[in-house]
């Protein structure tokens, strides 16, 4: 340090006494010049003061290689935050909702078309009811209510419904209707050189196990002829063979009304998929190109949709 007027001199006059954490030592002379070093714990003076939102910790020695850090971890809860930390108690479905300066639990903002309703503005499209709170979620806009009104005469198993599933686009849809296939002929080849397709309406569905057709067919071959008997038999004369898209009719003889040419016709469907003519009224007959709509059911034993 500078010394006080004592130029010349070999040792300065001052005297210098180190106060409380203050250390003085040298004599003052050139070759021994004063030193003032502290000597406090600088960390006996720094404390912290933990709070009921804010623990506070103290690390390092408060030199310049290893300074004093201070770090905290805010300790306020969701109910603090709440009007002011005045310990609002929230209830089911309240939200933390911004009031002016200060946080309230309240119910959630209605939603509302027009999003006036602050922090959730919810718009409602076709099919979707509800504004998006607690109260009043969003939800599907049903048209009925299972058991009552339109829906009253029901059973009282709920789940007999027809399926809601979502497809690959994320569309809603209803299980398909129990309609396999359409405009399709059921009749997949016909007995060469006896009966051929012809121009028509045809088809063929199914609901549940029962399977409904329609085609029309043409005499090809040679005319067929009944005498007076009663029921007009002629043997069993296979038509043609159903397409391999319909179910196998069960075993047995099931009918199918037939019309044309003025005539009714008795067909059947066996259960190795024929549709056979079986008769003709007595005294009737069947000529070539005479063409008849055969529209009629079977059942069947297989899968597809049962209702």
């Amino acid at each position: 340090m500078g010394r006080c007027s004592c130029s010349g001199a070999s040792a300065c006059s001052c005297v210098i006494e180190g106060g409380d954490g203050i250390r003085v030592t040298g004599s003052g002379t050139l070759s021994n010049p004063y030193t003032i070093v502290s000597t406090a714990v600088v960390e006996r003076y720094i404390q912290t003061l933990d709070t009921q939102t804010l623990d506070l910790v103290l690390e390092g020695g408060g030199t310049p290689s290893n300074p004093f850090v201070i770090s905290g971890e805010a300790t306020l809860r969701a109910p603090d935050r709440a009007a002011g930390g005045d310990g609002q108690v929230p209830v089911t479905g309240d939200v933390m909702v911004w009031v002016v300066d200060h946080w309230e639990f309240q119910p959630p903002p209605s939603g509302g078309g027009d999003g006036s309703g602050g922090l959730t503005g919810v718009t409602t499209g076709a099919g979707v009811s509800g504004s998006g709170t607690g109260a009043s979620p969003l939800r599907a806009a049903v048209s009925g209510v299972w058991g009552s009104g339109s829906m009253a005469n029901f059973p009282t198993d709920q789940t007999l419904g027809v399926p809601i599933y979502t497809d690959a686009a994320g569309q809603l849809r209803a299980r398909p209707a129990p309609i396999l296939r359409y405009a399709v002929n059921p009749i997949g080849s016909f007995t060469s050189g006896k009966w051929k397709a012809s121009d028509g309406t045809v088809f063929w569905y199914q609901m549940g196990q029962e399977v409904y057709f329609r085609t029309v067919v043409a005499r090809s071959g040679s005319s067929i002829s009944v005498g007076s008997g009663a029921d007009g038999n002629i043997a069993n004369e296979p038509i043609g063979v159903l397409a391999s898209g319909l179910p196998t009719p069960l075993a047995g003889e099931w009918p199918a009304l037939v019309s044309g040419t003025g005539m009714s016709l008795n067909v059947y469907a066996d259960g190795n998929r024929n549709l056979m003519l079986s008769s003709i009224p007595p005294n009737a007959k069947i000529s070539t190109n005479d063409v008849f709509s055969i529209v009629g059911h079977y059942w069947t034993g297989e899968g597809g949709v049962v209702l």
